[in-house]
């Protein structure tokens, strides 16, 4: 017997129950209580259960009176067929038939489905019959007249046709039901012989008999729905929690899921993710979910940057062309400095919950004041982003280099340093180096869009320079977003759970002893490098505790089931920093941009030497092309217009099928930054008249000029030693000006081609690391 039996045979045992006792008990809850004793005792006994509810009806139907209505009540067969007229017999005994009443009770309750159509006409044949019984009995008083029998005639026709339609009602069903499970047979044979229409006739191989959930009827569900939020997702403001802030309504989900063949509805949707409230009855109901959660509307959102467009289509083409040569030749980066790390303050200002023991002592600050200037730690996050499936994912291994905040900084030679530094430990070699142990030919980095990660600034193009060529790479991409939108760094993903490691921990400041006098000033330089060493981590294993030691405490941490490396690094005095290069290198190798950094190896090969990947063969140019969204138009697609926000950017892929579709109202090569909203007005001034090179600053764009004045004086001819004599003093001019050339602050020194026409002194005399 099944648990919906047992419920149904429950609820007719305490109806009964309640019915019979009704009369001598007058509180509810002691009947009540006294039926479930009472049910516990029989319910393990079913052949007693079923003479219990046999006596329980007898007594309630004895009680009323009325043995007509008694023996007129409706009665069925085990099959079902009412039996519209039985003959009382005085003799007949309840307890002798009460064992048969309550089987075809239990088995009707168990085998029997709902027939609506069947049980309303049982009901009218039964009310004929009733309507019968009365007139009989009303016949044999003597009291009939020939309106009764003429009731009694219509009653009797109405009673034969109802039998014949219950008849008909009944056939009709067994046929049905037949015609049903022969169907399903042969349904199943050719599902066995024909296994290639499985999965169009898929509802008749199951075993189960129950509707199976979406996630079984509609595999790839839950994976869909994850691939459509995270693109699209950011991290948390405040980078403590892990989760995915998806700039995409319910609606837009529900509407993208249903263009990409997922039949299900709003509800359905929003039940396969994360709820606002687990502890709620609606939200038990999310049981099979994905880690995306919608959030309530705020008037918190981020300011949209015109650029925004731009910077995304630029780091989705770098995605792409990184899951297109996969993990054998492509190594992934994205780098950040997390939020600087108090000393003597709680490290982070969160509620999380802490396992201790009760008989530590929890000693906290009185006040969460500075404990002085500058005394925080710069943590600077690494972390190397894998490939799973063929497609690149946000897990890997992460490096963490700690600086004092005081004696130290964050540049882009420390982040050169600890880029090189990081890729030497083991956990990162398996993922950044080949066989042969050298550093894969593609590296992409994603940064962030801070003075010393931008790409476009002069000192981050030295860096990344100098590690192009040191590693003998093919390309080095670096690229990042628009202003206000570096929470969809992927690295910023891994700084939930490694502030959630932060807290409750104080890290010391006076570790060795204060350093510090009443006022808050330094009085031991010697003592206070020493208490922040202590702090970071770079300390005697001997003196060792946890939770004390910032690099420890992140060294122990495991996200997504790969390590991190955290150390503390000394403060140097004087770090040696890369020269920059030539400008005919720069121009040979370099696009440099608003928002992304393109190195790329030449084909000269006494230069560069020989292509490790077929990296030319995907990108004609040698470097990506320039982002352009395309629209839909009657004609069919063409790029969209300059300043336009409808259009589409798409893929690379796409990007690169589409580069015969020319922009309007354009002859010459296209600018990385062509569809850029912030620098349109400044591209001329951006951009090569000679080359077509664009820079990131007319100032760099200065600096190239110089070479083509160069190369133009190397053209002109020597002058002939007959010249006269003002020719001659025209040439010693030119030579003694040839000995002038322009240093690093944009002076002129002595060169040994010449000088140049100075046509516009403010921008001659801008500084090379500003903008204009």
């Amino acid at each position: 017997m099944g648990e919906q039996d047992r419920s149904k045979l429950y609820e007719k045992f305490v109806k009964l129950y309640t019915q019979y006792y009704s009369a001598t008990v007058s509180h509810n809850q002691t009947l009540y209580h006294n039926a479930n004793k009472e049910w516990n005792t029989l319910k393990t006994d079913h052949a007693a259960l079923c003479d219990k509810l046999t006596d329980y009806s007898s007594k309630i139907m004895m009680r009323k009176g009325d043995l007509q209505r008694y023996w007129g009540m409706k009665m069925k067969t085990k099959s079902g067929t009412t039996i519209s007229q039985l003959t009382p017999s005085p003799t007949l005994s309840l307890l002798g038939t009460k064992a048969v009443v309550c089987n075809n009770e239990v088995e009707e309750t168990a085998n029997k489905r709902e027939t609506p159509a069947q049980t309303k006409t049982s009901k009218e044949l039964h009310d004929v019959n009733e309507k019968l019984t009365k007139l009989q009995a009303l016949k044999s008083t003597g009291l009939f007249t020939d309106e009764n029998r003429r009731m009694m005639k219509d009653s009797e026709e109405q009673r034969r046709l109802l039998k014949l339609k219950l008849k008909s009602l009944t056939t009709d069903q067994e046929r049905k039901r037949k015609k049903r499970a022969n169907f399903k047979q042969a349904l199943n044979v050719i599902v066995e012989k024909h296994p290639d229409v499985a999965d169009t006739l898929k509802r008749f191989k199951r075993n189960d008999p129950h509707r199976p959930s979406l996630e079984v009827d509609q595999p790839g569900l839950l994976e869909t729905i994850l691939e459509i939020a995270s693109p699209a997702a950011a991290a948390d403001d405040r980078r403590r929690t892990e989760l995915l802030r998806s700039i995409k309504t319910l609606d837009d989900l529900t509407e993208e899921l249903s263009k990409r063949g997922f039949h299900l509805s709003r509800t359905g949707t929003y039940l396969r993710l994360i709820p606002r409230r687990w502890n709620t009855t609606e939200g038990k109901r999310h049981v099979t979910t994905v880690p995306v959660k919608l959030i309530r509307a705020q008037n918190t959102m981020r300011h949209c940057h015109p650029d925004s467009r731009l910077a995304a289509a630029s780091i989705e083409y770098l995605k792409d062309l990184a899951s297109l040569f996969g993990s054998q030749c492509t190594l992934v980066l994205s780098q950040d400095d997390k939020a600087r790390v108090p000393l003597g303050l709680p490290a982070a200002k969160k509620q999380a919950p802490i396992l201790m023991h009760l008989e530590y002592r929890v000693q906290l600050p009185d006040h969460d004041f500075v404990i002085a200037e500058k005394h925080k730690l710069i943590p600077s996050v690494y972390a190397v982003l894998t490939f799973k499936n063929k497609l690149l994912s946000y897990s890997g291994p992460t490096y963490i280099g700690i600086r004092s905040g005081k004696h130290d900084r964050s540049t882009a030679f420390t982040h050169l340093q600890d880029l090189s530094k990081c890729l030497s430990f083991n956990p990162f070699k398996q993922y950044s180096h080949t066989a042969d142990q050298n550093l894969k030919p593609v590296v992409i980095i994603f940064t962030d869009g801070g003075p010393d990660e931008n790409p476009r600034f002069p000192k981050t193009r030295v860096c990344y320079s100098e590690f192009f060529k040191a590693n003998d790479l093919d390309a080095l991409f670096v690229a990042t977003n628009a202003p206000g939108h570096s929470a969809f760094n992927p690295v910023e993903r891994r700084m939930a759970p490694l502030s959630h490691d932060l807290a409750g921990i104080i890290l010391p400041h006076d570790y060795y002893g204060s350093h510090l006098d009443d006022s808050g000033k330094t009085k031991d330089l010697n003592l206070e490098k020493q208490n922040f060493e202590r702090a970071g981590g770079n300390q005697n294993p001997r003196l060792f505790f946890l939770a004390e030691v910032l690099a420890e405490v992140w060294s122990s941490t495991v996200i997504d089931q790969h390590p991190v490396i955290a150390e503390y690094i000394s403060p140097k005095a004087s770090p040696k920093e890369p020269q920059d290069q030539t400008e005919e290198w720069k121009a040979m190798h370099i696009r440099q941009s608003q928002y992304c950094l393109q190195i790329v190896r030449c084909d000269d090969e006494v230069c560069c030497g020989k292509w490790r990947t077929n990296l030319a063969s995907v990108l004609p140019s040698r470097f990506l092309p320039p982002p352009i969204p395309y629209e839909s138009t009657t004609e069919g697609i063409s790029c969209a217009e300059q300043d336009s926000s409808s259009g589409l950017y798409g893929g690379l892929f796409e990007r690169l099928a589409l580069d015969k579709i020319k922009t309007p109202n354009t002859s010459q090569p296209l600018q990385f930054d062509y569809c850029c909203p912030s620098v349109q007005d400044q591209l001329k001034g951006r951009t090569c008249d000679k080359c077509a090179i664009y820079f990131p600053s007319k100032s760099a764009k200065l600096l190239h000029n110089r070479m083509h004045k160069k190369q133009r004086l190397k053209r002109k001819p020597l002058l002939e030693p007959e010249s006269t004599d003002a020719d001659d003093s025209t040439t010693e001019t030119e030579s003694n000006s040839t000995d002038v050339k322009i240093n690093q602050n944009n002076e002129s020194v002595d060169d040994e081609y010449g000088i140049e026409l100075i046509t516009d002194q403010q921008s001659w005399a801008a500084s090379y690391f500003l903008e204009q």
